[in-house]
C-alpha cells in the first residue's frame, strides 16, 4: 500500500498543483494514517483509480457540509468490509416450493479502513488560495486485497454499475455486455501466475449483474 501510494501520479500531480515540494506532498504518513492534497476536480478519478489498483470499494457513509462562508463539506468512507459480520446458517428454506438454497458468505470483516475528504480552499506559501481537498487516509485493512479467494463476495464499483446501465440503454444484450467487460482468460492466467496486477471483481460481470 506505501508503494502504491508513493507512485500515485494524482498525488503527485496536485502537491505540484499546491506548490508544495513533491518530497513534501505527504503531510503526514506514519504506521496507520497518510494525509496528502488532491485537487478537487480530480477526486473522484483518484478514487475510483485507488480502489480498482487495490481490488476493493468504498462505500460514502457520511456527507456532512459546514455552516460556514466557504462551503466546507467532509465525505466519509469506509472499505466495503467495514461493519460486523454476520453469523449465517448453511442453508435456508423459501419460497412455496421450500426448497433449500445456499446463502453466499457475507463480506463484513470489521475492516478498520476509513477514508475522509476535506473539500476547503487551501493557502498557498505565497499566500494565494485555491479550491482544495485534504485526504485523510486509514489505509489499514484486516484482510487481504486482490485475494482471489474472497472475489466473489465483493461488490462492484459504481463506475462498472454505469458503464453496465449504458450499454443496456444502447441496446447491447446481456451476453455481449458479458463479453465486453469480462475479462479474456489469457489475461486471467497472466494475472494468476503473478504479473503484478491486482484483481478486480469488476473484470468478472456476471448474467445477474447485467
Amino acid at each position: 500500500m506505501r508503494g502504491i501510494l508513493f507512485d500515485d501520479a494524482n498525488i503527485l500531480h496536485s502537491a505540484k498543483h499546491f506548490k508544495v515540494d513533491p518530497d513534501s506532498r505527504f503531510l503526514r504518513f506514519d504506521e496507520h494514517v497518510v494525509e496528502f492534497y488532491i485537487i478537487p476536480d480530480r477526486f473522484e478519478a483518484w478514487k475510483e483509480g485507488h480502489q480498482r489498483s487495490i481490488s476493493t470499494n468504498f462505500v460514502l457513509v457520511r456527507n456532512f457540509k459546514y455552516n460556514d462562508p466557504d462551503n466546507h463539506y467532509r465525505l466519509t468512507f469506509e472499505c466495503q468490509c467495514a461493519g460486523k459480520k454476520q453469523v449465517r446458517k448453511e442453508s435456508v428454506k423459501g419460497g412455496k416450493s421450500g426448497k433449500t438454497r445456499l446463502r453466499k458468505e457475507g463480506i463484513k470483516k470489521g475492516c478498520p479502513f476509513r477514508l475522509a475528504a476535506l473539500f476547503q480552499p487551501i493557502t498557498l506559501a505565497d499566500g494565494s488560495r485555491k479550491p482544495g481537498c485534504i485526504v485523510e487516509y486509514h489505509y489499514q485493512h484486516n484482510h487481504s486485497l486482490g485475494d482471489i479467494t474472497d472475489l466473489g463476495t465483493r461488490q462492484k464499483s459504481e463506475a462498472i454499475k454505469a458503464t453496465i446501465e449504458r450499454l443496456i440503454n444502447q441496446g447491447s444484450t446481456i451476453q455481449r455486455v458479458m463479453q465486453q467487460l469480462t475479462m479474456d482468460y489469457d489475461k486471467f492466467t497472466q494475472i494468476t501466475r503473478g504479473n503484478g496486477q491486482q484483481l478486480s471483481r469488476d473484470d468478472f460481470i456476471t448474467y445477474d449483474d447485467v
